[in-house]
């Protein structure tokens, strides 16, 4: 059908011939190297403000050029969510992402190796300072300690505390030491 046979003076003569056609076979192969696709987390720092944290998401990066990020798909959650500062005991949040969370959906290719690294959060602890208020007294040849109200520590009067979450107080503080002889104490 798509295929015209014109004699020396140009007409066309295809009806003149009878004419067997014998494709050719065309194998187009996958791509046997091994395409490597390295899948990081991503990872956040934060300070503990009494709120959650969140840190989601990946980058991707892949060896051949030909291989897209279409070209595979992912299961699960990229995320990693928390709300107290890390310890030695509580370890920073994981994403949880492994190689078993990413599967190539190209047939184009033959060996798709997933490197992965995990993603995580971690929260530190907040700074707060804690400082006793200073006390000044003429020497009487009694003892002397902290600066207190009525022999009650009293934030305001014999500390102060700064960088607290805002709802967060301070439960219990202890202010110890006395002195009698002249000099300055810590």
């Amino acid at each position: 059908g798509d295929v015209v046979i014109k004699d020396a003076k140009g007409n066309d003569v295809t009806k003149n011939y009878e004419i067997a056609e014998n494709p050719g076979q065309l194998t187009i192969t996958p791509v046997a190297a091994t395409v490597t696709v390295t899948i990081e987390g991503n990872t956040a720092t934060e300070t503990y403000n009494g709120s959650e944290h969140t840190v989601s998401g990946y980058d991707v990066s892949i060896d051949n050029k030909l291989y897209k990020e279409s070209d595979f798909s992912f299961s699960g959650t990229a995320e990693a969510k928390g709300t107290n500062a890390n310890t030695a005991e509580n370890p920073e949040y994981k994403m949880g992402l492994s190689d078993a969370n990413f599967t190539n959906t190209n047939g184009n290719f033959a060996n798709v190796e997933f490197k992965v690294i995990d993603g995580w959060l971690k929260i530190n602890p907040r700074p707060v300072t804690l400082k006793a208020m200073d006390n000044n007294v003429t020497y009487d040849g009694q003892p002397h300690g902290a600066n207190l109200n009525n022999s009650k520590i009293e934030e305001g009067i014999s500390y102060t505390i700064t960088n607290l979450v805002d709802g967060h107080s301070v439960k219990t503080v202890t202010i110890s030491g006395s002195q009698t002889a002249v000099g300055e104490y810590k």
